[in-house]
């Protein structure tokens, strides 16, 4: 959450947070809160507020404060020391479907880059979703999370969503991008992202709209 205070730097006019300041506080209904965050230009800022003050409830540029300031302060850093440009998963149809651009990126791990893309949460968010980061999970059949190659290889999940996914006759792990056959796949593969819309995950741990892939939502 974004605050205007008199030595804060210039920011949008009206960030995501201002226009419905009560959902940011919401613990029980945080989706809507979480992609505002996600969206919004002034979240590397905004990551670095909650660090200086110690906030210590409330949403803060993606991360989720639960009353104890020191478990987020980590995914704040990673997000303050790497803001993200806004998330942008829709797009008109008419713009065609780009591979992820191959640029440099910074030296960071590929575990921290998937923190900051998630800012500690769920990137998966099926039915029963308690939001939380709790495992970082590999897209590639049989590749060992601790060694995913980057950031466009894993996803953080909860431990509910986990759990479903481990249930591919209920779930279509494939068709959704949170299972691959090949490490190659996973730079051009759509992946559902939060049941909102596809994405392709890059290497540098930022998503591109996707519009070829089949919209189905998982459930």
């Amino acid at each position: 959450m974004s605050r205007t205070l008199g030595s804060s730097p210039r920011v949008s006019p009206c960030p995501p947070c201002h226009a419905e300041p009560d959902r940011w506080f919401d613990r029980e209904d945080r989706s809507v809160a979480l992609r505002g965050c996600l969206a919004c230009p002034v979240r590397g800022w905004c990551a670095r507020e909650a660090l200086r003050t110690r906030a210590c409830w409330g949403m803060w540029a993606g991360v989720w404060i639960d009353g104890q300031h020191r478990d987020a302060i980590g995914y704040l850093r990673s997000v303050a020391a790497a803001p993200l440009t806004p998330v942008v998963l829709h797009r008109p149809n008419s713009m065609a479907d780009k591979v992820a651009p191959q640029r440099r990126y910074a030296s960071a791990s590929p575990h921290a880059l998937i923190a900051a893309r998630s800012s500690g949460h769920c990137e998966v968010m099926l039915d029963g979703c308690r939001y939380s980061g709790d495992v970082l999970l590999s897209r590639i059949t049989g590749f060992p999370e601790p060694d995913l190659p980057t950031a466009a290889h894993g996803f953080l999940a909860c431990t509910p969503c986990q759990s479903r996914l481990e249930q591919p006759a209920r779930i279509a792990v494939r068709e959704l991008g949170y299972r691959l056959h090949s490490p190659t796949e996973a730079l051009t593969a759509p992946f559902y992202w939060r049941q909102s819309g596809w994405a392709i995950l890059d290497p540098g741990g930022q998503l591109h709209a996707s519009t070829g892939a089949r919209h189905r939502r998982a459930s």
